[in-house]
């Protein structure tokens, strides 16, 4: 094996671990965000359970601006 295809080999593998390194940074925001969502959805779902409405009764809505 020549010396420049020894180089270009370790160049390769330090450009993969690098990548590799970032993909598992990435795959760990990813994570992260997974479980938010899954925390918001379980907190949603519970309040839809107890008929908890985001939305107001047409009785407690303020009135439109009149122009």
């Amino acid at each position: 094996m020549s010396e420049q295809n020894k180089q270009h080999l370790e160049e390769r593998i330090a450009y993969l671990e690098d990548t590799i390194d970032k993909l598992g940074l990435e795959m760990n925001e990813m994570f992260n965000t997974i479980r938010s969502l899954q925390a918001q959805i379980r907190i949603l779902a519970k309040r839809q359970e107890e008929g908890v409405s985001a939305v107001c009764p047409q009785s407690e809505e303020t009135p439109p601006p009149h122009y």
